[in-house]
């Protein structure tokens, strides 16, 4: 397992405070305050030692670490000024835009987010457990039904974050030209394996039975790999991101 490798049951990991949370034998979802994704943060950890933080204000997936989770002291006396981060390490930031947008062409510039900004990414419809205790993201944008799963998936070596996703496309009215950031970065190479680096730090590759073209364009801070989403009203589209670092 690598360093997904988790404590054996019964045994906790060594150091910490007592609010430190540990998911050593299932998953836990923690709301909280973050350093780097802001008031409306929702965290996941998992034993597989691969965590992430997602951003209810934006609607978006902003963090993801590995190692250990999280310290919920912060605000567990009330609401509080102290806004924590990872207490793992190996963390990666995601676009701090969000990931789905609507482009009239190519060319438009990705949406930027503000400190005051909520539901850029979609409506916000909370989040749904599976009977394993892992979290399902729900949002609509613009009539399009996002549901979004990142969850660790175990390989020889260590475990990667896979992000997947099921759109339900709306109806005629939806605005046109859905897309998808997948990635931004100064360097972004395709590789003949069909992944993607992105500054020689992250490995993606996308998978669908639907064949989707991944594209790099030149954005505001550097390079977007972005996926356009040829929807109909109706369509149905699922999709993943492997991701590994």
């Amino acid at each position: 397992l690598g360093k997904s490798m988790p404590p054996p049951p019964g045994l906790a990991e060594e150091g910490g405070s007592g609010s430190e949370l540990k998911p050593v034998l299932e998953p836990i979802v923690h709301r909280t305050f973050m350093n780097g994704v802001g008031p409306r943060a929702i965290l996941a950890g998992f034993p597989e030692r691969i965590h992430f933080a997602f951003d209810a204000n934006v609607v978006r997936l902003a963090k993801a670490w590995r190692g250990r989770f999280f310290d919920a002291s912060g605000v567990a006396s009330g609401r509080s000024d102290k806004f924590y981060g990872p207490l793992g390490e190996e963390g990666i930031d995601f676009p701090p835009g969000p990931a789905f947008a609507f482009l009239e062409s190519p060319a438009d510039p990705w949406p930027t987010a503000a400190k005051t900004d909520r539901n850029l990414g979609g409506r916000f419809r909370g989040y749904q457990l599976t009977s394993n205790g892992e979290p399902r993201f729900l949002y609509n944008l613009e009539g399009h039904e996002i549901v979004e799963q990142p969850k660790p998936v175990l390989q020889p070596g260590g475990a990667i974050l896979v992000r997947r996703f099921e759109i339900t496309a709306g109806d005629g009215d939806s605005p046109k030209g859905l897309t998808f950031l997948a990635a931004a970065g100064a360097e972004i190479e395709a590789r003949d394996d069909g992944t993607w680096s992105v500054d020689k730090k992250l490995e993606l590759k996308v998978v669908s039975k639907k064949q989707l073209k991944p594209t790099v364009r030149e954005g505001a801070n550097g390079r977007e790999l972005v996926i356009p989403l040829d929807l109909t009203p109706g369509d149905k589209l699922e999709f993943e991101v492997q991701i590994k670092w």
